[in-house]
């Protein structure tokens, strides 16, 4: 099978988006031809098997139309069995070409949903344009959390199938011992639910905070009792400071699927989330993996629940392992690959 992924950034890049493209393009390139079209280095034509397809990012849609006709021109001569889009944007970028092959689009995120929950007039726009391109599509649309998908339905009245993101697990690990550290690892913006956070801090003298990121909100973590940590992190890292907190809070206005809380689950560390993203799938299903949260109050009163619970962690980790397994999210793309490819031999 010939695939084509198409996102902004290359799967060498950091990023949440670029990240999930490395992982199932790697995979798939171990048995299939698999093509990224993107704004990588235009030095690098390979990347663990993929063909990398060079398209700068300043011509990436809707900054420039030679980058639109030139995404265009590289689709036709790749000519791939299915496509793969990595959110919306990208299939304003490979339209109208895109329609005549069968195509699956990822959405990681509703961009109008994201400028909606700032108050932002810019989401109006979003919406237009967002719904313009999902409606436009005749592929499968795929959601990354079952909060997404009602989201999009909600917005656009478009049912969307939903394969979630997934987690490295051989870096993502318990390791070390836990400490009355509670963490939060994100952008320091108001969205995150940063300011919930710190006023977390205040109420909880018993723990020490620690934020990992940065952001517009930096200093306002002094004004609190939480300690900032800026500096460039490893994953390796992460990883050992997730470990060792008693609970990784994060309560976001909107996420599309929230990386942040299954790294933790993954680190043996239960979460405590707002009604966004994939927190509350994964708490409904099971209530041992945390507690959903409206405010910093009832964040407060989670943390103390949670340290009564005392849940293993290796009861957590088995959650991801389950449910978000790299291999098991490749399978259920490639039934989808099927779907739309047989769709569109119907459709002939």
């Amino acid at each position: 099978m010939r695939i084509l992924h198409i996102t902004t950034k290359g799967p060498e890049e950091a990023g949440g988006v670029e990240r999930v493209v490395r992982e199932i393009a790697t995979r798939q390139a171990k048995g299939d031809e698999v093509y990224v079209i993107c704004s990588a280095n235009k030095e690098n034509k390979k990347y663990k098997g993929i063909k990398l397809v060079y398209v700068p990012k300043r011509k990436f849609m809707p900054r420039s139309l030679s980058g639109w006709i030139q995404t265009n021109r590289e689709i036709a001569k790749i000519n791939p069995d299915v496509i793969h889009l990595h959110d919306w944007s990208t299939f304003l970028q490979a339209y109208p070409i895109v329609n005549k092959y069968p195509h699956v689009i990822t959405l990681h995120n509703s961009s109008y949903h994201i400028w909606k929950s700032t108050g932002s007039a810019r989401s109006i726009l979003y919406k237009v344009v967002e719904g313009l391109c999902l409606n436009l599509s005749n592929g499968l649309i795929v959601s990354v959390s079952p909060t997404l998908k009602n989201v999009i339905k909600r917005y656009y009245n478009i049912e969307t199938e939903f394969i979630p993101n997934g987690v490295d697990i051989t870096i993502f690990k318990p390791t070390g011992k836990k400490e009355r550290l509670i963490l939060q690892v994100s952008r320091l913006s108001k969205d995150k639910g940063v300011k919930e956070f710190l006023k977390c801090s205040d109420i909880l003298k018993d723990y020490e905070f620690v934020i990992v990121g940065r952001g517009k909100l930096e200093n306002e973590v002094s004004k609190h009792r939480a300690k900032l940590v800026k500096k460039y992190i490893s994953n390796i890292e992460l990883a050992k400071l997730y470990s060792k907190a008693a609970a990784f809070v994060m309560l976001s206005k909107s996420e599309g699927f929230g990386l942040a809380y299954i790294e933790a689950l993954a680190c043996g560390t239960p979460i405590v989330a707002s009604h966004v993203g994939i927190a509350p799938y994964i708490i409904k299903k099971y209530k041992y993996a945390g507690v959903l949260a409206k405010d910093h109050r009832e964040a407060a009163r989670a943390i103390k629940e949670l340290s009564k619970r005392k849940t293993s962690p290796q009861r957590l980790v088995s959650i991801v392992k389950r449910e978000f397994n790299w291999d098991k999210i490749v399978r259920e793309y490639y039934k989808l690959y099927k779907k739309v490819i047989n769709n569109d031999k119907k459709a002939c």
